[in-house]
C-alpha cells in the first residue's frame, strides 16, 4: 500500500484523477487503491464497529413500539386459540352430560370468564402483571372462552323453538350469573395480598 505521507507532507504532490482506482483515507491521510485490501487492524475496527451498530440497531428494534405491539398481538393470539378450544371442550362436554334444556356450556363458560376477567381487572387496578399477561390472558383467553355472541343466538333460538321460559331462564342467569361473578372476582382481587 502506498503511503505519501501525512499533513503538510502532502501538500504539493499531485493527486491521482478522480477516475483512477485510488482513494484517499481522510482517517489516516494516506492515499491507496480502493481495491485493495484494508489493513488489517481497520478490518477488524470496522468489524467491531458493525457488530456494535448491529447491537444497537437490534436492542431498538426489539424494543421499539411496532415490536412490543406485534409481541402483543402474538399474545392474544395464543390466547385466543387457548381460549377457544377450552371453550368448545366444556361446551361439548356440558351438552353431552347436562343434555339440550338450557346451553350449560355458555353459562358455564361465561359466568367463569366474567369471574376470572373481574379478578384480572382487579389485579390490573392495582398495577399487577405486565401489559402482554393482560393482552394474553384478558384480551386472548377470556376474550375467546367468554362468548356473548352464542348465548345471543341460542336465546334467540329458544325462543323460536318455543322455549319462552328457557329463553327467559337462560337471559336472566347469563346476566345476574355474570355479572355477580365479576363483582366477586373484583373482590377477591382486592383480597390478593401484593409485595
Amino acid at each position: 500500500m502506498p503511503l505519501l505521507g501525512r499533513g503538510p507532507a502532502l501538500r504539493g504532490r499531485a493527486f491521482p484523477r478522480p477516475s483512477s482506482k485510488w482513494i484517499i483515507c481522510e482517517q489516516s491521510a494516506r492515499i491507496r487503491r480502493f481495491d485493495s485490501p484494508p489493513p488489517r487492524s481497520a478490518a477488524s475496527r470496522t468489524v467491531r464497529q458493525w457488530r456494535s451498530l448491529r447491537s444497537l440497531i437490534w436492542g431498538l428494534a426489539l424494543n421499539s413500539a411496532i415490536v412490543r405491539g406485534v409481541r402483543e398481538v402474538l399474545y392474544v393470539a395464543l390466547g385466543g386459540s387457548l381460549g377457544a378450544v377450552s371453550r368448545y371442550g366444556i361446551s361439548e362436554w356440558a351438552r353431552r352430560r347436562l343434555g339440550d334444556a338450557l346451553p350449560w356450556g355458555t353459562l358455564f363458560v361465561n359466568v367463569v370468564g366474567s369471574l376470572l376477567l373481574g379478578l384480572l381487572l382487579g389485579l390490573a387496578l392495582r398495577e399487577v402483571g405486565t401489559r402482554g399477561h393482560r393482552a394474553a390472558f384478558g384480551t386472548g383467553f377470556l376474550g375467546a372462552f367468554t362468548t356473548f355472541s352464542t348465548f345471543s343466538n341460542e336465546t334467540v333460538l329458544m325462543y323460536q323453538q318455543g322455549k319462552l321460559t328457557g329463553a327467559v331462564l337462560n337471559v336472566v342467569l347469563n346476566l345476574v350469573a355474570g355479572i355477580g361473578a365479576a363483582i366477586a372476582g373484583l373482590w377477591l382481587a382486592s383480597k390478593v395480598p401484593i409485595r
